[in-house]
């Protein structure tokens, strides 16, 4: 399968299983069915995994179908139509049987093709076919999508449907209590992209493409709806720290090791322009965070030697903003003020006058993130193992959030981003990626399947997917 569509839920196990009937022809496709449904805590009765030397297997078929089988998976292809006999026509015969049993609209069989085959028109009662149940392919560019429509199926039949694109809610813990994961949906995996830690990632405004910046010193796009790489490649020569779209989506800003940002034309991934805190001098400090103003016209960075503003089309600093080094930036929806973190405090800046409103403080450790919500009434602030809420008019601290799951000593919250609506918070520390209610605070989510810590987190414009970059070299891209 093009897409390896993961199941991420942690659930516990339920009575039952999921049969799967097929050829040995067929037996590479049905072990990614197989990982898959492992994945999503499902139980599978497989013959080559559960057949035992000794045992009189047609009986423990039949045991296995009539018993405690809830779902039917009947695998097709052309190579199993092409025989003329197999066991599998034993097995599905035995299935027919058992629906016939079974009350009618409640699915139990779910036919499967892996190619361009078709489903045998088989008579299971009723005046209905084989062909009359609603079958799901697993091949072409769709079966990803495919896979996590069987996969949800599955889960409805057994009593354990996650609902598709909504998040289900966490009751309060008691105090010292730990919080049970709890998923919103499925992920696709990004791999093979970057040979190092996934240090940012970032939507194009239209959300067709997804920017990554890794440790390896490369740029990477992402087509979202196909779920692979684009084959464009930028080798930026330095360790990328962040990157951030233009609002029309043509420029991609890049930053990291050393006093430069990078600007390239997203079309060619060509290198359009080089801004340079301090021009002939390329490997001094470190630059962390770029951000783009809603116009496009300015560009924000944040590094060892500050925060910055720069005009983009002349290429030349606009102003700098005193204070301590800079680890994070981020512009209003409206482009008027601009927020930044220095050292253990956030500060807020008049983008036109360089009015200072003042230092919002709290934070015990480095400020990596900070993200305004949509309507620029919030801020949300990520560093140390917490994270703040912060109301923009009076700096008042709203909601103190605890974003680390396990050891708070040597792991902190590395970023935080409002969806596109402002009714959720997500943000990163350790392998997990966690969902919050903006307005209460209180988690919603917790995503896990990542195997090392999540560097970068970035809902969609959209808002219905979220990604994550990570330590473990891959990008996840969640359903949210």
């Amino acid at each position: 399968m093009v897409r390896v569509v993961e199941a991420v839920s942690k659930r516990g196990d339920v009575a039952g299983h999921v049969f799967i009937s097929y050829v040995r022809e067929d037996s590479h496709q049905v072990d990614l069915l197989h990982r898959t449904l492992k994945a999503a805590r499902i139980p599978v009765w497989r013959d080559a995994a559960d057949l035992w030397p000794g045992e009189d297997w047609r009986g423990e078929i039949r045991r296995a179908i009539t018993g405690d089988a809830l779902v039917f998976i009947a695998c097709f292809s052309r190579a199993s139509l092409a025989r003329d006999s197999s066991y599998q026509n034993e097995e599905l015969t035995l299935a027919i049987e058992q629906m016939r049993f079974r009350r009618p609209g409640k699915p139990w069989l779910i036919p499967v093709r892996f190619d361009e085959c078709e489903i045998p028109d088989w008579d299971i009662g009723g005046g209905r076919t084989l062909t009359s149940i609603q079958h799901v392919d697993l091949f072409g560019d769709l079966s990803g999508d495919a896979t996590a429509r069987l996969v949800e199926a599955v889960l409805r039949i057994l009593g354990r449907h996650l609902e598709a694109g909504a998040c289900r809610h966490e009751e309060p813990s008691p105090a010292g209590a730990a919080q049970a994961p709890l998923q919103p949906g499925f992920a696709v995996t990004l791999s093979a992209g970057h040979t190092s830690a996934v240090n940012s990632v970032a939507f194009s405004p239209s959300g067709t493409l997804l920017a990554s910046g890794g440790h390896d010193c490369k740029i990477r796009f992402w087509d979202v709806a196909a779920g692979r790489g684009t084959g464009k490649r930028i080798r930026s020569f330095v360790i990328v720290h962040s990157v951030a779209f233009s609002p029309d989506g043509t420029i991609l800003a890049s930053c990291g090791r050393g006093s430069k940002i990078w600007l390239y034309d997203v079309g060619t991934g060509q290198k359009t322009r080089t801004l340079a805190v301090r021009p002939g001098i390329g490997l001094l400090g470190d630059l962390w965070a770029v951000a783009f103003s809603p116009d496009g016209t300015t560009l924000a960075s944040a590094g060892s030697r500050g925060i910055r503003l720069w005009d983009v089309a002349a290429g030349r600093v606009a102003a700098t903003f005193p204070g301590h080094a800079g680890t994070s930036v981020a512009f209003s929806a409206e482009g008027t003020l601009l927020a930044g973190g220095q050292d253990k405090t956030i500060r807020i800046w008049d983008v036109e006058t360089g009015r200072d409103f003042g230092a919002f403080t709290g934070h015990t450790g480095a400020v990596q993130s900070v993200a305004f919500s949509p309507d620029g009434t919030i801020l949300a602030s990520g560093g140390d193992s917490t994270i703040r809420i912060w109301e923009v008019r009076t700096g008042r601290n709203i909601h103190t959030l605890h974003g680390v799951i396990g050891n708070r000593l040597f792991n902190s919250v590395r970023s935080v981003s409002f969806s596109p609506d402002g009714t959720a918070l997500a943000s990163c520390s350790n392998n997990h990626v966690l969902l919050w209610d903006a307005e209460n605070g209180r988690r919603i989510a917790t995503l896990t399947g990542h195997t090392g810590a999540v560097q970068s987190v970035a809902f969609s414009p959209q808002g219905s997917l979220l990604a994550s970059g990570s330590v473990d070299k891959a990008i996840r891209l969640w359903k949210v």
